[in-house]
């Protein structure tokens, strides 16, 4: 199916789809048994997640899981938290959220860069800095915190 698209999109000349972010975050999701116990639900919801592009559609996923199976437990949240980072990474452009002991730092499309505006926002932002052409902000602790800060950080330059 993303095949398809994928080339009706090059057929009609559209900019090809933004990549999908990837994640170098040490906070591994899962939906526990317990929470969602059967398996063809499971597995619906990891597809459902995967698919997430916007982050209106992650935060929609978000409440419709919390509605329909109660409030989600760390390792459900971690997976949420992870469609919305990917979802916001890929309207900014970011292809890599790498969140460490240390730091949170975004690298960019290097055929795209940073929006302008983006780069204006990062300016302003306390704490954050360039590296290397990476955008860097330092002070992550615990795997959680982490991907927190990592929220916090694309929601603000959002």
């Amino acid at each position: 199916r993303e095949m398809l698209a994928t080339a009706l999109r090059a057929a009609r000349g559209d900019p090809p789809e933004p990549p999908e972010a990837e994640l170098q975050v040490d906070a591994p999701g899962a939906i526990p048994d317990d929470y969602v116990p059967e398996p063809v639900l499971r597995l619906n919801l990891h597809l459902r997640l995967a698919r997430v592009r916007e982050p209106a559609e992650a935060r929609r996923l978000s409440r419709e899981v919390a509605d329909r199976f109660g409030p989600p437990p760390p390792p459900m949240r971690r997976l949420l938290d992870a469609a919305l980072l990917r979802a916001l990474a890929r309207g900014l452009g970011i292809v890599r959220i790498s969140a460490g002991p240390e730091a949170v730092a975004l690298d960019f499309d290097p055929s795209r860069g940073p929006a302008p505006s983006l780069a204006e926002a990062a300016e302003r932002a306390e704490g954050v800095e360039w590296l290397d052409g990476r955008l860097v902000r330092r002070g992550a602790s615990g795997s959680e915190d982490r991907i927190d800060r990592a929220l916090d950080l694309l929601e603000m330059l959002g």
